[in-house]
């Protein structure tokens, strides 16, 4: 995920409309399993295991390669398998690639957490300064 600041930054950039192809993810897709994956402290063995288990369909070790290798491009990573992928390896990077391609973000639960606190703080503003504009308007007498 980004940092809070480089999310701010990009809000007020336009998305771009992609030119013929330019939402081809594949190479990037490709590359972000195949790093995750890495980082995993699990094999492609156990990786697999697991996504069958949570897919409730068998995925194979074989299956992940034809995933991840380049030279494989008829073989593509099913989106409905992506959030079991990414529960499994600990990654949001596919997610974030995906989210990006259409201007959009993928943040994790400690920067959503943040942000609905950024919100609160706002509204507590608010409602403090609507509460002395009323203090203000009220006689004397009535504090």
């Amino acid at each position: 995920t980004l940092p809070l600041l480089d999310l701010i930054r990009r809000a007020g950039l336009e998305p771009t409309t992609p030119g013929l192809g330019g939402l081809d993810l594949d190479t990037r897709l490709r590359s972000a399993l195949t790093a995750a994956i890495k980082a995993c402290p699990l094999s492609r063995s156990q990786i697999a295991d697991e996504m069958t288990r949570l897919v409730g369909r068998a995925v194979s070790e074989a299956t992940i390669n034809a995933w991840t290798a380049e030279a494989k491009d008829t073989h593509r990573f099913p989106a409905a398998y992506l959030p079991a992928f990414c529960q499994v390896t600990k990654s949001l990077q596919p997610f974030v690639i995906l989210a990006e391609s259409v201007g959009s973000h993928v943040v994790d639960d400690a920067t959503m957490l943040l942000a609905e606190r950024a919100k609160l703080d706002r509204r507590i503003q608010a409602a403090r300064r609507a509460a002395r504009a009323i203090d203000s308007a009220l006689p004397e007498a009535e504090l």
